[in-house]
C-alpha cells in the first residue's frame, strides 16, 4: 500500500522510511493504532478502498507527538456514514496464495449510527535466501547458507460501533476492535562452511576450498496474537464552527502473544555435534492514552491550539530456550543470563501550545510541546532495572511567502525524538538463525533530530510542482554493533553516531484530461553518520 505513495520506500522486511530515513511515526485517522505495534505488516490488512488519504509531513507541527525522526504518515480512512442501510462486501485474491474477504456495513437512524468493519485474511509467501560471510584476521572463518521459507498467516479482524450525534453539534464515538492473527513458518536452512586458503576477506566461493561441514537447520515456528481496542471519542464544535472546536480522546489497548519454536540441527557432512532445541516467547501487553485538542479563532486570519496527551505502555515478555540432552529437556547454554521475565513501563505525558496568523503576503504558525517521558525496565527474576526519566521542549516554526496566487516558497522546522521500542530493549538473545543472532539493549536511549526545509510551490491550470530542499541533523542515532565470537555474529543496538542527512525532492502532478491525472515524485539524497 505505501510503495506507491511519493516519498516513501519499504524494503523486503516491511521497514517504512521516509526521506531514507526509518524514524517514521504510522497514524490512523491522526491517532496512534495497535496495528503498526510490531511493525507495519499489518497495514496490508487495511483494503485500498477503505483509505481516503494519505498524508505525508515531514515537519509535523507541535500538535502532534515529538516521536518519529524521519516524520508521520497518517493514513485517514474513509468516513461514508449516511442515512438508512448502506455497506460494501469486498473479495481480493493474488499469487501466491493471497485471499481476503470483507465487509463494510453502516446503518443510520435518527441520531445513531451504527458502523461494522471485518475482514478475513489468508496468505501463504514462499521466500528464498542466500547469506555468503567472510571473517579473517585473528579469526579465518568462511561459509555459505541457503534458505528455504514457507509462511502461512491467518488473520480475522473486527471493528464494530456508532456515532451518537448529540445536541448541539456534538458527536460521542463509541467503537471496539478485535484482531486475531496466526502465523505459521517453516524453514530449512542449509550452511556449508569452508576452509580458505588464507586469511583475506573473500566476496564469493572458490571452488579448490576445502569443505569443512554441511549442516542444515530445520525450523518451524508458531505464533499466535490477539489484540483488543476499546475507544471512546467526544467531538464538539462550538456554533456550527469547524475551526471551533474541542476533541478529546480516550483509548485502551490490551494484548498478548505467544509462540514456540523447534529446532534441529542435523550435520550432513564433516563432523560436530547435533542439536535439537525449542523456544517458548510470550508477550502481554497494556497501554492507556487520553487526549484532548481544542483550537479556537483568534481575530482575522488567526488560531489558537493547545492540548495534552497522557500515554502509559505496560508489557510483560518471556523467552525461554531449552535443548535436549540424554532424552530430557535443560535450559540451553545460550539461555545462561537470560531466560527471565523482562517488564517495560513507558510513561509519556505531553503539553502543547500553537498560534497561527498572517500578515500578507506571509503566514506564520509557531508551536511548542513539552513531553516527559518515563521509562522503567526490569529482569524480574535477577532483579536487574533500569530507568530513565526525562523532559524535552520540542518547539516548530513555519512561514509561507505568497508571491501571487500561482506561486509561494514555504520554510519549516521542527524537533524530533524517537523513542526505542520495547523490542529494541529487550536482553533475550533471538537463536533462529544459529550463525546470527540478535539481543536488545535496555540501556538505549532516545535519538533527536533537528529538522529544516525549503520548499516552492508553483501552480497552474492543470497541476503543480513543489521543490524542496531539506537538512536534518540526528544524534544519539542508534546503530547494531556486531560481536564476532566462534563463528556466530550477535548483534545489539546502541547509541553509536551522529548523522547529517541532505537532499531535494521534486513532487509534481498534471491532469492529463478530465477523470485522469498523473503525479510522480523524485528524491535525491546523501548522509552521512560519524560515530565513535
Amino acid at each position: 500500500m505505501l510503495d506507491n505513495v511519493p516519498s516513501i520506500t519499504t524494503d523486503f522486511e516491511g521497514n517504512v522510511s521516509l526521506r531514507g530515513n526509518q524514524g517514521v511515526q504510522i497514524l490512523i485517522n491522526g491517532r496512534p493504532s495497535n496495528l503498526v505495534r510490531n511493525g507495519t505488516e499489518a497495514l496490508s490488512s487495511i483494503p485500498a478502498s477503505m483509505i481516503e488519504e494519505v498524508k505525508i509531513i515531514t515537519n509535523p507541527s507541535a500538535r502532534y507527538s515529538a516521536d518519529g525522526t524521519g516524520g508521520i504518515i497518517d493514513i485517514i480512512l474513509v468516513d461514508d456514514a449516511q442515512l438508512g442501510f448502506n455497506g460494501s462486501v469486498r473479495a481480493n485474491a493474488g499469487y501466491p496464495q493471497d485471499y481476503g474477504l470483507g465487509a463494510n456495513l453502516n446503518y443510520q437512524r435518527n441520531k445513531v449510527n451504527w458502523f461494522l468493519n471485518t475482514e478475513v485474511e489468508y496468505g501463504n509467501r514462499p521466500e528464498t535466501g542466500r547469506t555468503f560471510q567472510s571473517f579473517s584476521r585473528d579469526t579465518t572463518y568462511i561459509y555459505n547458507e541457503r534458505s528455504e521459507t514457507d509462511e502461512i498467516e491467518r488473520e480475522a479482524n473486527i471493528n464494530f460501533g456508532a456515532d451518537v450525534f448529540l445536541p448541539g453539534e456534538q458527536i460521542l464515538t463509541l467503537e471496539s476492535r478485535i484482531n486475531l492473527e496466526n502465523e505459521v513458518e517453516d524453514r530449512v536452512s542449509r550452511y556449508t562452511d569452508y576452509e580458505p586458503t588464507n586469511d583475506e576477506i573473500f566476496r564469493s566461493i572458490d571452488e579448490n576450498w576445502d569443505i569443512l561441514q554441511r549442516t542444515t537447520r530445520d525450523i518451524y515456528e508458531e505464533q499466535r496474537e490477539s489484540d483488543f481496542d476499546v475507544r471512546a471519542q467526544y467531538e464538539n464544535t462550538f456554533n456550527g464552527n469547524r475551526d471551533h472546536q474541542l476533541v478529546a480522546d480516550l483509548d485502551f489497548e490490551f494484548g498478548e502473544e505467544n509462540g514456540e519454536t523447534d529446532f534441529d540441527q542435523n550435520i550432513v557432512e564433516g563432523t560436530g555435534e547435533e542439536l535439537q532445541q525449542r523456544s517458548f516467547s510470550g508477550e502481554v501487553y497494556r497501554e492507556a492514552r487520553f487526549d484532548v485538542d481544542y483550537e479556537q479563532p483568534i481575530g482575522e486570519g488567526g488560531r489558537f491550539e493547545a492540548g495534552l496527551r497522557l500515554n502509559y505502555d505496560w508489557q510483560d515478555s518471556d523467552y525461554r530456550i531449552e535443548e535436549l540432552r540424554n532424552g530430557s529437556w535443560v535450559d540451553a547454554q545460550e539461555n545462561s543470563g537470560i531466560a527471565d521475565n523482562f517488564i517495560y513501563l513507558e510513561s509519556v505525558n505531553a503539553l502543547y501550545a500553537i498560534y497561527s496568523g498572517e500578515f500578507e503576503p506571509f503566514t506564520y504558525q509557531i508551536g511548542l510541546r513539552a513531553e516527559n517521558t518515563l521509562i522503567e525496565t526490569e529482569l524480574d527474576n535477577s532483579g536487574n532495572k533500569s530507568s530513565q526519566n526525562y523532559t524535552d521542549l520540542f518547539p516548530s516554526l513555519f512561514l509561507s511567502y505568497m508571491l501571487n496566487h500561482l506561486n509561494s516558497f514555504q520554510v519549516s522546522y521542527s524537533r524530533r525524538i524517537s523513542r526505542p521500542w520495547s523490542g529494541e530493549l529487550l536482553p533475550f538473545v533471538e537463536v533462529q538463525d544459529d550463525r546470527n543472532r540478535r539481543a536488545g539493549n535496555p540501556n538505549l536511549e532516545p535519538e533527536f533530530s533537528d529538522s529544516y526545509e525549503l520548499g516552492y510551490l508553483r501552480y497552474w491550470e492543470t497541476g503543480s510542482v513543489l521543490t524542496s530542499l531539506y537538512y536534518r541533523h540526528r544524534t544519539q542515532v542508534v546503530e547494531d554493533v556486531s560481536i564476532i565470537e566462534n563463528g556466530i555474529t550477535t548483534r545489539t543496538p546502541i547509541n553509536l553516531a551522529t548523522e547529517d542527512a541532505w537532499g531535494v525532492e521534486f513532487s509534481a502532478d498534471q491532469e492529463l484530461f478530465e477523470g485522469l491525472s498523473l503525479s510522480g515524485s523524485l528524491n535525491i539524497y546523501q548522509s552521512y553518520r560519524e560515530g565513535e
